[in-house]
C-alpha cells in the first residue's frame, strides 16, 4: 500500500532511518549502520539488519543479499512477505522470481528454481531470460518453455520487447510491430504501428500514425511528413538531430518531431484476423481481462472473446474490483460486472 495509507498510529519518521518509500503492498527498506531490513506498513520491523540489498517482492518473494566483509559471502537468497529466508542465500548471482522460475548464476552459466529453491532447469546459459506466459528468451533469442525445452529461436529483424502471454509475444523492428509464436516465427505477416500484448483470444493492433519533421535547410523551413516506420528508419539512419552541410555547402538541420496523427486500432485473434471491422481511437487493457476502447471519444467494453459487452456512449469506464466495473454517461453512474450483467444501469 502507498505510505500516506500507513497505520495511523505509526509515526514513519520516529523509529527508523529509511532507505526507500513505502511500496504498493505496503512493505518498505530500513538502515541502520549501512545494512538493510525490511519493515512493514504497521511499523514491524520483519528482517534483521543483515542485507546489502533487498528487491521489490515478485509473485510473493523478494530477492536479497547479504552483507558481508568478503565479496565472496554476499550471497543472494529469497524472503516471503513475512521476513522469511523461504530460499537461504546461497548464490553470487540472482534475478527476481517470474512465471514461477528464478535465474540464478552457478560458476560461469545461469539456471532457474523454483520457489522451492530447487534446481528445475540446470545452468547452461550464458544469459538469463525472465518467464511469463510459460516461455523465457534466454541468450538473446532463444525460447525455452519452463521445463527447460527449447521452442524455438527467433532469427528475424528486431527485438523482442514484450515476454509471452496467451503463446504470443512482441517484437519491434524498423519496419512496424508484430507477435511471434513460442516458435519464434510470426503469427501473422502484417506489421504495425503498435500492438497489444494478447489478454484471451484477442489482442488490438494500430496503424495510420503520422509525424512531422521540422526541418531547415538554408533559409528555408519545411514540415516532412513520415509514416511510424519510415520515421524509424530516419532515426536509425540519421538520429534525432540530424545537422549536416550538403554538397552545395546548404546546412540542412533537423529541429524534431511531432506526431499530428494517431492512427487507429483493430481487434485481431492469434492468427492475425481482424475480428471486426470497427476502428478504435483509444484501447487500454483493465485488470480485470477487459479492454476499454474509445470511439469518437465514447468508450465502451470488449470482453475476452471480442464480443462488445457496453455499447460506445461513456464518458468514464474504470474498474473498482476484479470483478465490477463503473460505468459513467452524462454525470450518471452505474455498474457492471465482467459478465456483461448490469448491478446498476446507467439510465
Amino acid at each position: 500500500m502507498p505510505k500516506e495509507k500507513v497505520a495511523a498510529n505509526f509515526d514513519k519518521s520516529s523509529k527508523y532511518e529509511y532507505k526507500s518509500d513505502f511500496d504498493q503492498n505496503g512493505f518498505a527498506i530500513v538502515e541502520r549502520k549501512g545494512k538493510l531490513a525490511l519493515v512493514n506498513s504497521n511499523g514491524d520491523l520483519l528482517t534483521k539488519y543483515k542485507y546489502k540489498e533487498i528487491e521489490s517482492f515478485s509473485e510473493g518473494l523478494a530477492l536479497v543479499r547479504l552483507d558481508a566483509k568478503d565479496r565472496k559471502d554476499q550471497l543472494y537468497g529469497y524472503i516471503n512477505q513475512k521476513g522469511e529466508e523461504i530460499i537461504a542465500p546461497q548464490f553470487k548471482l540472482a534475478k527476481s522470481f517470474g512465471g514461477g522460475h528464478a535465474a540464478i548464476l552457478d560458476r560461469a552459466t545461469w539456471g532457474f528454481i523454483n520457489k522451492e529453491g530447487k534446481m528445475v532447469i540446470d545452468p547452461k546459459f550464458k544469459e538469463p531470460g525472465e518467464f511469463s506466459g510459460g516461455y523465457a528468451i534466454i541468450n538473446g533469442n532463444q525460447i525455452y518453455d519452463k521445463n527447460g525445452n527449447l521452442t524455438g529461436e527467433f532469427l528475424l529483424a528486431g527485438e523482442i520487447t514484450d515476454g509471452f502471454q496467451n503463446e504470443r509475444a512482441i517484437v519491434q523492428s524498423l519496419s512496424g510491430a508484430y507477435h511471434i509464436t513460442p516458435k519464434g516465427l510470426p503469427a501473422y505477416y502484417a506489421k504495425y504501428d503498435e500492438v497489444t500484448p494478447f489478454v484471451g483470444k484477442i489482442a488490438f493492433v494500430k496503424r495510420g500514425e503520422i509525424w512531422e519533421l521540422s526541418r531547415k535547410t538554408g533559409d528555408y523551413t519545411n514540415k516532412l511528413r513520415f509514416s511510424r516506420a519510415n520515421k524509424n528508419s530516419y532515426l536509425k539512419a540519421y538520429g534525432e538531430r540530424r545537422k549536416e552541410r550538403l554538397q552545395d555547402g546548404t546546412l540542412l538541420e533537423d529541429f524534431g518531431w511531432k506526431l499530428v496523427a494517431n492512427g487507429t486500432w483493430k481487434m485481431i485473434d492469434a492468427d492475425g484476423n481482424f475480428l471486426s471491422d470497427i476502428l478504435f481511437k483509444e484501447v487500454a487493457i483493465n485488470n480485470d481481462g477487459t479492454f476499454v476502447v474509445n470511439v469518437e471519444n465514447k468508450l465502451g467494453l470488449a470482453n475476452l472473446e471480442g464480443n462488445i459487452i457496453a455499447e460506445r456512449k461513456y464518458e468514464v469506464i474504470r474498474a473498482v474490483s476484479d470483478k465490477i466495473i463503473r460505468m459513467e454517461s452524462a454525470g450518471k453512474i452505474g455498474y457492471l460486472n465482467v459478465n456483461g450483467k448490469w448491478l446498476k444501469k446507467v439510465e
